[in-house]
């Protein structure tokens, strides 16, 4: 009986590990790291398909909201636990598609994910001149500044409209000036910016907004500012000529942001499912 219930004590600690093990690993999981692999060429070469990239997310703060009713299509409010920091222009990092159910407005899907790199922090206004990024008052080269040649040399008549080409014809070869605003920021809208800020009203309000009359309205009350409730991005891809990024479809929500992507840490060929060992552990810039 006493060998019995040594080994009786035994499995119950085995298990008692084994569960404490898996709890931390999950916890670590919604509080410091998560690991996507990378499907599409977005973010070439700094990032190709088949690499596994590791996102920390204590650096703005991980995330808190009920997966369960996103799961189920329900609006849910996003938390964050405080952070180390604030993102920077070309971090690169990982957040929720907010196109992935329909392009015509912000929604939250916690099943799809893009990975770009950030052009514009909020309080930015920033510009895509001849194919190439600038922000107001900065001189540090933003993004793959080849791509942006390449984009650069492009037949004009060959270059697509963005989302926001109703607003002054831009493209994404000509661009801006488009101010990304920040959280509390009171913003003026008229008929000349309303097509640049009415997706990240519509997401914040829940209401639509039309234009009548040379006015604008949201739902059936004339709009003439609006302030802001969280920080915007704007994110572009590095392979710019193959990229759904905010030239396509607007600014990005910091609650939809998951982290920092740091690491590849394990990488395999697309195509035949070989090991990239040159890519292990390579610290992505």
């Amino acid at each position: 009986m006493h060998k019995i219930n040594k080994i009786l004590n035994l499995i119950a600690t085995v298990v008692l590990w084994c569960a404490g093990a898996i709890m931390i690993f999950l916890l670590a999981q919604v509080l410091l790291f998560a690991s996507f692999k990378i499907p599409t060429d977005s973010m070439q070469p700094a990032i190709i398909p088949g690499d596994n990239i590791l996102v920390v997310k204590p650096l703005l703060g991980a995330r808190l909201f009920n997966v369960s009713a996103t799961l189920n299509g329900e609006a849910v409010e996003i938390k964050r636990i405080p952070g180390l920091c604030s993102f920077s222009r070309n971090d690169v990092l990982v957040f929720n598609n907010p196109i992935a159910r329909n392009w015509d407005k912000i929604e939250f899907d916690v099943m799809k994910y893009f990975v770009k790199r950030c052009i514009a922090i909020p309080g930015d206004t920033m510009t895509i001149e001849n194919g190439f990024y600038r922000v107001k008052g900065v001189t540090d080269t933003l993004g793959n500044l080849a791509a942006q040649r390449s984009l650069h040399q492009l037949p004009k008549n060959s270059i697509e409209k963005g989302l926001l080409n109703s607003l002054n014809g831009w493209t994404i070869l000509n661009f801006g000036p488009l101010y990304v605003p920040r959280k509390d920021d009171e913003i003026t809208i008229s008929k000349a910016n309303v097509q640049a800020y009415k997706r990240l009203i519509e997401y914040e309000t829940g209401k639509v907004i039309s234009e009548r009359d040379g006015l604008v309205y949201l739902d059936n009350n004339e709009l003439h500012s609006y302030k802001v409730q969280q920080n915007y991005y704007f994110m572009g891809g590095d392979n710019v000529l193959n990229s759904q990024d905010s030239r396509y479809w607007g600014l990005l929500p910091e609650s939809f942001i998951v982290g920092k992507a740091v690491w590849i840490w394990k990488s395999e060929d697309k195509q035949t499912g070989a090991m990239n060992w040159s890519r292990f552990f390579k610290r992505i810039q």
